[in-house]
C-alpha cells in the first residue's frame, strides 16, 4: 500500500510550504471568494424574509414557512462560516482569513438574532395546538423539533430576551477568540533537538505527532518546550480561561439552569447523573489503567514514566499514513453503499 510521508506542519510552518494534498478543499464549499460573498449576500437577504414572519406563527403557514426558511438559513451559515473557519484554524494569523472570519461570525449574530423569535412564539402557543402540529402531515420533519423544545420550555426566554442573547454572542466570544489567537498566531515556541542533536520541531499542530515518536529525546524536549511556552504565558492563558468561565455562566444563569455542567449537556439532552457516572466509573477501574502503565515502563525499558512517554505505542509496527487511511476509509464507505453515504 503507497505510504506518504506527514510533511512539517505548525505554527512556525507556513501553509505555502504544505503540499496541497494535506490541506483542506475549501474550493469544494465555494469555488472562490467572490462566490463565498455571494452567499453572504443572499443569506442576509434571506435573514430579511424572516422579519415579515415575526409576530405571525400562529398563523399555521405562516409558521411553516418560518421553519423551512430557518432550516435554509442554518444550512448556508454553516456552508458560509465553515468556508471562512477552515481557513482561519489552518493559519490564525492570516489576515485575510481573519477578517473572512469576521464577516462570517457578524452574519452568525444577524441570523442567531433573526431567528430568535421563533421558540418563544411557538411556545406561546396553545397545549392543543402543538399537538395538532406534530399531529400533522405538513410538520412531520419538525415533530422532534416540536417535542424537543417543549422539553426545554422552562430555559426558552421570551423574544426580546432571546434576541438580546443572540446578539450577545459577539461580545461575550472575546475571551475564547483571544486563547486562539494567543496558542495558534502569537506563541513562538523554541527550536528543539532529538536524539543524536537532529533538528526538531514543536508546535500545536506538531506537538502529539512529536509525542507518539520512538524517540524519546524528541518526546522529552518537545513536552519542555511547548510546556515551558505555556508557563511563561500563564497568566493570560489563566485570564482567558476565567473570561470563558464567565461567560458560560452568564448564558447558563440567564436560561435559568441550576449550573454550566446542566446547561451545556441539556441541549443534547443529557443528564448531569450520566456525566457524573461516566467519571465515577473512570475512578472505579483507575486499577487496570495504572497496570498497563505499569507494563508500558516495563516493556519500554524505563526506570521512571514520564508525561511524554503516555502516548508513545508498545509496537511501531502496522501504522499507517494518512494516505493509506484516507484510501482505505473510502473503500469501506463504499462496500456500505451510496445510500448511507
Amino acid at each position: 500500500m503507497k505510504q506518504t510521508t506527514i510533511p512539517e506542519h505548525g505554527s512556525n510552518v507556513s501553509r505555502a510550504d504544505i503540499p496541497a494534498d494535506f490541506r483542506w478543499k475549501v474550493q469544494d464549499i465555494y469555488a472562490s471568494v467572490e462566490d463565498w460573498e455571494k452567499a453572504c449576500a443572499t443569506l442576509q437577504e434571506m435573514i430579511g424574509l424572516m422579519s415579515g414572519c415575526k409576530g405571525n406563527l400562529r398563523d399555521k403557514d405562516t409558521l411553516l414557512k418560518a421553519l423551512q426558511l430557518k432550516d435554509h438559513m442554518s444550512q448556508e451559515i454553516d456552508r458560509i462560516y465553515a468556508y471562512a473557519r477552515l481557513q482561519l484554524d489552518a493559519d490564525n494569523g492570516d489576515s485575510r482569513a481573519q477578517a473572512l472570519c469576521g464577516k462570517a461570525e457578524g452574519i452568525l449574530a444577524s441570523y442567531a438574532n433573526a431567528v430568535s423569535f421563533i421558540d418563544s412564539e411557538i411556545l406561546s402557543l396553545a397545549p392543543e395546538t402543538l399537538e395538532e402540529l406534530k399531529k400533522d402531515p405538513a410538520f412531520k420533519d419538525y415533530d422532534f423539533y416540536l417535542e424537543d423544545l417543549e422539553r426545554m420550555s422552562a430555559h426558552v426566554l421570551s423574544g426580546e430576551q432571546e434576541s438580546i442573547l443572540a446578539q450577545s454572542h459577539l461580545a461575550t466570544d472575546g475571551a475564547a477568540a483571544s486563547f486562539r489567537a494567543l496558542v495558534s498566531a502569537d506563541m513562538e515556541f523554541p527550536e528543539i533537538e532529538g536524539g543524536e542533536g537532529k533538528p526538531a520541531t514543536v508546535s500545536e499542530g506538531r506537538y502529539m505527532l512529536n509525542m507518539g515518536s520512538a524517540d524519546r529525546v524528541l518526546r522529552k524536549n518537545s513536552f519542555t518546550a511547548l510546556m515551558g511556552t505555556y508557563h511563561k504565558f500563564r497568566n493570560t492563558l489563566a485570564a482567558t480561561l476565567t473570561g470563558s468561565c464567565r461567560s458560560s455562566y452568564f448564558y447558563a444563569t440567564c436560561r435559568k439552569y441550576k449550573d454550566t455542567l446542566e446547561a451545556s449537556l441539556a441541549e443534547e439532552n443529557i443528564p448531569t447523573s450520566l456525566y457524573e457516572g461516566l467519571i465515577g466509573t473512570v475512578h472505579q477501574y483507575l486499577e487496570p489503567l495504572h497496570e498497563y502503565m505499569a507494563l508500558k515502563k516495563e516493556v519500554l525499558g524505563y526506570d521512571e514514566l514520564h508525561p511524554y512517554d503516555i502516548y508513545v505505542p508498545l509496537c511501531q509496527e502496522g501504522e499507517s499514513s494518512f494516505a493509506s487511511t484516507y484510501e482505505e476509509s473510502c473503500e469501506k464507505v463504499c462496500q456500505i453503499g451510496r445510500a448511507h453515504v
